[in-house]
């Protein structure tokens, strides 16, 4: 994210080049990714073929499918030229061949960082620049850059993150306290260790971009509200925190927006399908007017963050704007997106079914927690099963509120990876909180 001072309204951006993904600091590029310094595999050694005449590797984004162009020239640091004959896109390879006989290197050639393109015309074609963020509002950017007014630019980015961090773990201590109010010890150190040892979690915790925090106070809210559900005025508190804190969330971007909610309601529903069993009739109608009020609520924090958003994505045009999010956005990272209708990298995305896009969460790459593989994963989601089966032969019955909280604790993960079905299969790596935030529960329940 890129604080401030960008193209119109839009509070955060990203910087873009044609080698990668990189930052401009007072010791000229300093890179983030292998891309920047060249692609190196089997085939091809910092960008160059190792087994083609004039052919460099790039890697496929934005800004290599708008500059290279047949008939352009590419010219080395070296102050060689060719012509460029085609570019091929395979995946996320991004191929540039050029009219040359020679094997290339960057021996011989020099970075291709520092390579130029030039127009049919001999003017040159800028290979980087800032962009404006332009899929939500961007509140993070305004609040980061806020403390600008405070910090100097070499503090402000690890204020920034301390921030984070510290508002991160003030929502943590704020859940696992009243877990612990609501149901047991044990309970409330399950999820302690999730928040302390899940990597992903843990990792996010200082990002500037993904603000994690947010995530997780409507989650707070719910649970407050069921907790203190007795008191009126917390009531009415655990229900303006529902609006404001997803009506925040939102404006932050709209990610596992589902998964939110059906957590923000978790507790809250299991309390109402208990009251229901008990046939308390008058208990079960009030829990049911409250997760009315609270969901709509949430639903309208979450719709006046799209009415705002619409309105800077439609340059006023609030209807215009609204139908920029659905085709742009909303189809190309949900269902029901045409592969036609967007850019060849996210094909793949948009073909995969959601038993695709599920089966790679069901064997997670990471680990769970430290220590913990995702493995075994599978094996905490279902240990809550034949707890229940045993239960119910030697209670014969089952409690009820612990099934409801791991159903719903399942359907919260599973709506995002159905939901959002193309944003889950490319982003993989930002969903595993989503698996260990699950299996934990799971492991909480069978316990309990």
């Amino acid at each position: 994210a890129q604080i401030r001072g960008l193209e119109g309204e839009y509070a955060i951006g990203y910087y873009e080049n044609a080698f990668g993904n990189a930052k401009r600091s007072n010791r000229g590029l300093e890179y983030y990714n292998k891309a920047c310094a060249g692609i190196t595999n089997d085939l091809f050694d910092h960008g160059y073929s190792r087994t083609q005449p004039g052919v460099v590797i790039l890697g496929y984004n934005v800004m290599t499918n708008n500059v290279y162009e047949s008939g352009e020239v590419m010219q080395f640091a070296d102050g060689s030229e060719y012509k460029i004959n085609e570019v091929t896109v395979e995946g996320e390879n991004f191929y540039v061949h050029l009219d040359c006989d020679e094997m290339l290197t960057e021996e011989t050639k020099g970075m291709l960082v520092d390579s130029k393109v030039f127009d049919a015309n001999g003017d040159e074609i800028e290979l980087e620049r800032y962009s404006s963020y332009i899929s939500h509002y961007g509140l993070q950017g305004s609040l980061f850059g806020f403390f600008t007014r405070f910090f100097s630019p070499q503090r402000v980015f690890k204020f920034s993150n301390m921030f984070s961090c510290l508002c991160t773990a003030l929502v943590f201590v704020a859940i696992v306290f009243l877990l612990y109010k609501k149901y047991n010890v044990l309970m409330a150190a399950c999820f302690y260790l999730v928040f302390l040892l899940a990597p992903v979690i843990v990792n996010f915790a200082r990002n500037l971009y993904w603000v994690e925090f947010t995530w997780f106070i409507p989650v707070l809210a719910g649970l407050l509200c069921s907790v203190y559900y007795d008191n009126k005025k917390i009531r009415v508190l655990s229900c303006a925190l529902a609006f404001l804190s997803v009506f925040a969330k939102s404006l932050c971007g709209y990610e596992y927006i589902s998964t939110i909610l059906i957590a923000m309601m978790s507790f809250l529903f299991a309390d109402f399908v208990s009251s229901i069993v008990k046939k308390d009739r008058e208990k079960s109608l009030s829990y049911f007017k409250t997760m009315l009020v609270m969901g709509a609520l949430a639903v309208m924090g979450f719709a006046v963050a799209i009415v705002l958003h619409a309105s800077m994505r439609g340059g006023g045009n609030l209807m215009a704007g609204i139908a920029e999010i659905w085709q742009q956005d909303v189809m190309r990272r949900t269902l029901g997106g045409d592969p036609a209708d967007f850019s060849e990298i996210f094909a793949a995305s948009l073909t995969a079914s959601v038993g695709d896009v599920v089966k790679l969460y069901l064997a997670p790459q990471v680990e769970i927690v430290a220590g913990l593989s995702g493995s075994w994963f599978k094996l905490l989601m279902l240990l809550p099963v034949p707890a229940f089966a045993l239960q119910l032969i030697a209670c014969k019955k089952i409690d009820v509120q612990q099934a409801v909280l791991y159903l719903l604790t399942m359907a919260a993960a599973l709506s995002w990876f159905v939901l959002a079905k193309s944003h889950s299969y490319e982003h993989t790596h930002t969903l595993m909180w989503q698996c260990g935030i699950s299996a934990l529960y799971s492991f909480a329940f069978t316990y309990r």
